[in-house]
């Protein structure tokens, strides 16, 4: 049974971590590359099983990350009005004043600096994937989820089992912590 799921809010680090687990899933995450990611948007502490002690220092350090984000995706922007042969993109589109093709600069130049700036991003960020797999896929990836020792990973792996019991109800026996 093919099983399509959108999960929205998840760190960047539990999207990467789903995609080791699930190679042979199709889908796609909310690319940092055309997507422009804010301190706002950091899935909160408690729920990536960071200690409360070390909550303020974790929280100084997401700022520092956001600040070096900010300030890469600043330098790249400049350099990308400053030196456009820098981006590749045709001298006739840079030079054709009609609205459509400036607005495709002005999008290709914001990506130019998205895609060199991501690389600093916290991986506590939240973005979102769709992954489509087999109801057997599923089963397999709630195994590893909910067996995991943090809490970010067992809350998702609860979540894919209330959705799978729409889906493929049969399979619910097998989506269980394995020990």
């Amino acid at each position: 049974v093919p099983v399509a799921m959108f999960i929205d809010q998840v760190s960047i680090w539990l999207a990467y971590y789903i995609w080791t687990l699930s190679p042979t899933a199709g889908g796609q995450e909310s690319s940092t590359r055309y997507i422009k990611i804010s301190a706002d948007g950091l899935i909160q502490p408690e729920v990536l099983g960071i200690p409360a002690a070390a909550v303020p220092e974790w929280q100084a350090l997401m700022d520092r990350c956001f600040g070096a984000y900010q300030a890469s995706l600043s330098l790249w922007e400049q350099l990308a009005r400053a030196t456009p042969a820098l981006m590749g993109i045709p001298r006739s589109l840079l030079e054709d004043s009609s609205d459509t093709a400036q607005k495709k600069v002005a999008r290709m130049r914001r990506n130019y600096a998205f895609d060199r700036a991501r690389y600093l991003l916290p991986v506590a960020a939240a973005t979102n994937l769709m992954l489509v797999m087999s109801a057997r896929g599923w089963v397999s990836l709630c195994q590893f989820l909910l067996s995991h020792p943090l809490p970010e990973p067992q809350n998702l792996g609860e979540l894919i089992r209330r959705e799978l019991e729409l889906a493929a109800p049969r399979m619910l026996k097998h989506a269980t912590r394995a020990d």
